[in-house]
């Protein structure tokens, strides 16, 4: 019984933001390669908030990232030495809303 408790409370959790990459760079000596990594996420959890005291609200620290788009060159220089240039953009949640009807608003699209 407890075993089935268990699954039903992981599947009851919330999403999760997890992203670990490891690169491994495979472009051929002397050759240039593109790649694009880009993502889009919606139906976003709402944002936990906690009223202290009338007017005075605590936000939840849960970073929700709505869109990212990662741009990367690799260029091999030789069989040893290889490299690769990047650049991100990510739209984020709100750090610091300014009021509850804020808290799950978006920032504008950022370099990152």
């Amino acid at each position: 019984m407890l075993f089935g408790a268990a699954h039903l409370q992981a599947a009851r959790a919330g999403p999760a933001i997890n992203q670990f990459e490891v690169k491994d760079l495979e472009v051929e000596v002397g050759r240039w390669e593109f790649q694009s990594q880009n993502a889009f996420s919606w139906d976003q959890p709402e944002r936990g908030v906690l009223e202290l005291a009338p007017g005075d609200f605590v936000f939840d620290q849960n970073t929700v990232v709505r869109q990212r788009y990662a741009l990367e060159l690799e260029r091999g220089m030789s069989q040893r030495f290889r490299s690769r240039f990047g650049i991100e953009l990510e739209q984020s949640r709100v750090d610091d809303p300014s009021s509850v009807n804020t808290r799950d608003e978006f920032e504008s699209l950022e370099l990152e």
